[in-house]
């Protein structure tokens, strides 16, 4: 099934810039300005109302392939851009890639072979939001049980949650199979943006794992994770912004699941699942470094920039050092 909310400049994203990105790249900025202005009025009308996330990411990855190869983008395609986008960032983001790029007509930079591992590589992505989402609904509604002294229903709740992170941490390992020269391919399309420098999409802006950990711990966690979080807002997916914010002010008044669980009496049903909870983050953020260490080896010790314009060696390094909890319970050594 087709996703086109732009016609012919639609058509061309998907169909025919990843093979001109690749034997000529030099035409995009002439071809885009000529797609840009044959979209009728009435379409950008309709897809700003109805389709703007994909409108957006179509325009946006138009406007990456042409910059990331040394070209201009021409005005009548960045006009479009800043309209399409509004009150949002002019730049193509880590929602747009991943969230709103359509399963079933996935766009890319590239084709063939390398193609077929970037949209692997979208798509493991989307699997890990969608199973993350899963994770913090679940918790979410184990707080909600925990406030009305319901531990029995809370353990049911959060039973559900560590299928969830395995297949997070399964999925995230599974990227270390990318043939490392596929994957510098496409990666160069996704840097800060040379123009506008605005920040490139990166699994540094997902809200769900955040939102999960600040749900768990959240008065435990140091400031500076806040503060990014505050600073990086508008490149954060807009349809987990209000959950997000909502965990975020809760976990600064002190309801959080960790607290919640001792409020209980720390029951004995729930512990297990919370420790496997707790020690995701970590399990999580070894494999992660472990899948950069081979396919972007000299990021580890900052010698070039992540895709959000960080220096990813400090980045991770950082997110390591908080995220084992103080006083982990323990269940007699197990941690299923």
């Amino acid at each position: 099934m087709k996703h086109r909310p732009l016609q012919k400049l639609s058509d061309f994203v998907v169909e025919e810039m990843p093979v001109v990105l690749a034997q000529s790249p030099a035409q995009l900025p002439e071809a885009s300005k000529h797609l840009a202005a044959l979209v009728p009025e009435t379409v950008v009308t309709e897809a700003m109302h109805e389709r703007r996330g994909l409108a957006l990411l179509d325009v946006t990855m138009l406007e990456a392939g042409i910059v990331h190869s040394g070209h201009t983008a021409p005005r009548e395609l960045t006009a479009l851009v800043e309209r399409i986008a509004g009150d949002e960032y002019p730049v193509l983001t880590y929602e747009n890639i991943v969230l709103i790029n359509p399963g079933e007509d996935l766009r890319t930079f590239t084709a063939g072979e390398v193609g077929a591992v970037e949209k692997s590589f979208y798509r493991q992505h989307w699997f890990v939001e969608d199973r993350l989402l899963a994770a913090t609904r679940a918790v979410i509604s184990t707080l909600d049980k925990l406030d009305e002294g319901d531990c029995a229903g809370a353990a049911i709740e959060l039973r559900a949650v560590p299928p969830c992170l395995i297949a997070v941490r399964n999925a995230t390992d599974m990227l270390r199979g990318m043939p490392k020269e596929h994957f510098q391919a496409f990666r160069k399309y996704l840097g800060v943006h040379p123009v506008r420098d605005l920040k490139g999409p990166s699994g540094a802006f997902t809200a769900r794992i955040p939102a999960l950990e600040f749900a768990l711990r959240g008065d435990e966690l140091p400031s500076s994770y806040r503060q990014y979080i505050e600073d990086n807002w508008l490149y954060l997916p807009r349809r987990d912004r209000a959950i997000l914010r909502r965990i975020l002010n809760e976990s600064t008044q002190g309801r959080t699941l960790e607290k919640a669980y001792r409020k209980n009496g720390s029951p004995k049903e729930l512990t297990s699942p919370l420790n496997a909870l707790s020690d995701f983050f970590l399990e999580f953020r070894k494999v992660h470094l472990r899948a950069v260490g081979k396919h972007i080896p000299e990021a580890l010790n900052d010698a070039t920039l992540g895709t959000a314009g960080e220096k990813p060696g400090t980045f991770l390094r950082e997110r390591l050092a908080h995220s084992r909890r103080a006083d982990k319970q323990q269940d007699g050594g197990t941690n299923d």
